[in-house]
């Protein structure tokens, strides 16, 4: 009876083989960095190979990654790091443990590449780029850097990319460039020295520098920071927009149902921007110089 289970279960193994992911648990593969950048580094050849074949990368999460990139893998990746979500019977890729997945997403939401591609790492928890998320060697610049939004900021039928990413790390010769536009074509752009965020502030570390910077990139593009012209309507007490703009283009604002977008701009102060549908572009209030 014995030697009968023992040879069940061995014939269970071999069935599981070339099956593409993994259905035992208990990791014999260790999650490290250098075999997350290996497989980083892997389904970036396959996602070059897709791009050349289709024009295009694929437009699916993390989920669905593996599947869709399964006859484009120029270097196969280690069994071991393919999972099954049995929810929708979709194949994953994750290093070391089925919570230490890899994350994609196209277009980009993080760095400033085409795609954003990034390993959670040990931890198992996807802190969007930070703490132990491991991007690749190859990789573009992370998160804290460089971040991305898709909005319907005119009212019509197009989305707008709202773009904010630094040329650099260096606080005294870099700068950060914040973009708006449709496709590829511009619609707005306003740049600011990266140390304005940490002027006047020498007792901070190194570390606190750049935390600081973190947090300004971070909270950019935060939802608060689109205001519908209604919103603005119905204050009690009229907020500093509502006194620079001018009441007719209020009104067709608000008529239109369009939104203000009010960012901090470094040493250039607090701005306030909207879509003019007269005439068809971003204008500009300055709010403050300080």
């Amino acid at each position: 009876m014995r030697l009968i289970v023992i040879s069940f279960f061995l014939l269970a193994l071999i069935g599981c083989e070339g099956s593409g992911f993994r259905k035992i648990e208990g990791a014999n593969e260790k999650a490290t960095v250098q075999s997350a950048q290996e497989a980083l580094q892997q389904v970036e050849l396959a996602l070059g190979k897709y791009k050349e074949i289709n024009r295009t990368y694929p437009r699916v999460t993390e989920v669905a990654l593996y599947d869709t990139l399964r006859n484009y893998f120029v270097i196969p990746i280690d069994a071991n790091h393919i999972y099954r979500n049995e929810a929708d019977q979709s194949n994953y890729i994750a290093i070391g443990g089925r919570k230490n997945k890899l994350i994609y997403r196209y277009p980009a939401t993080l760095g400033s590449g085409d795609y954003t591609l990034y390993w959670i790492g040990v931890n198992g928890i996807d802190e969007e780029g930070r703490g132990d998320d491991v991007f690749s060697a190859r990789g573009k610049m992370p998160k804290q850097l460089s971040h991305k939004l898709m909005t319907n900021f005119r009212g019509d039928s197009l989305r707008t990319e709202f773009s904010l990413s630094a040329t650099g790390s260096d606080f005294i010769k870099d700068s950060v460039k914040f973009q708006i536009r449709i496709g590829n074509v511009p619609l707005y752009s306003d740049w600011w020295p990266l140390g304005s965020y940490i002027v006047g502030r020498p007792e901070l570390s190194e570390a606190e520098r750049q935390e600081t910077v973190n947090m300004e990139f971070d909270r950019f593009l935060h939802p608060v920071h689109f205001i519908t012209v209604d919103s603005l309507l119905n204050e009690r007490k009229p907020s500093a927009i509502a006194h620079q703009l001018d009441e007719t283009v209020f009104k067709n604002l608000a008529k239109r149902n369009l939104q203000v977008f009010t960012y901090y701009s470094g040493s250039k102060g607090l701005k306030t921007i909207y879509w003019n549908p007269r005439e068809r572009k971003i204008k500009v209030v300055a709010l403050s110089t300080k």
